[in-house]
């Protein structure tokens, strides 16, 4: 009995076939179409595998919907802000002059009530800064220079003594002093 040896493939997958020629006599011609269909049916078709069949969430009807909120018609006041001033300025050739030691100061007023607490900060990155605040009555109530050894900055968290205008300095530690800085009080 002879054989013959087929190698073919099938969606990728490679068939190696021995098929009996028994039927086939020697010297006759061979039908390799009819040899290529028995190779079809000898192989194995692969086999599906089932797919997952998606979950369809029901559509909530309008009965189940929550309701829509109306829009309100109140219209609200906004809360006050607890900034009394935020002022960034410049220290700079022209300003007024402190007599006693000729360094230059800016000049700022806010209107404070008497028992308020406020906090008064004056930042610069370009001089090292002096704070100095006045009663509506023109009397020194407090100065600050550093806020610590590695801070330059001034700061002053106090208690209103009454109520008015107050004054706020804002001044260089010596008469060299120059430059930008933010002042706030809040």
């Amino acid at each position: 009995m002879q054989k013959l040896l087929l190698w073919t493939t099938t969606m990728g997958i490679l068939v190696l076939t021995q098929i009996p020629l028994l039927a086939v006599p020697k010297g006759s011609n061979f039908d390799v179409l009819n040899l290529e269909k028995l190779m079809v049916q000898a192989t194995p078709s692969p086999e599906l595998s089932p797919s997952p069949i998606p979950q369809v969430e029901e559509t909530p009807s309008p009965e189940t919907l929550p309701p829509t909120p109306e829009p309100s018609t109140e219209t609200k006041t906004p809360e006050p802000s607890s900034m009394l001033l935020n002022e960034a300025g410049v220290l700079e050739t022209g300003d007024k002059i402190l007599s006693s030691d000729q360094s230059l100061y800016d000049e700022y007023t806010f209107n404070g009530e008497q028992g308020q607490q406020v906090t008064i900060s004056l930042e610069s990155s370009e001089f090292d800064t002096y704070l100095a605040v006045f009663t509506p009555d023109n009397e020194l109530l407090q100065e600050h220079d550093d806020i610590d050894q590695n801070n330059s900055n001034s700061q002053i968290t106090m208690t209103l003594p009454k109520t008015g205008t107050y004054r706020v300095i804002v001044n260089a530690y010596d008469s060299k002093g120059k430059g930008k800085y933010l002042l706030k009080v809040q």
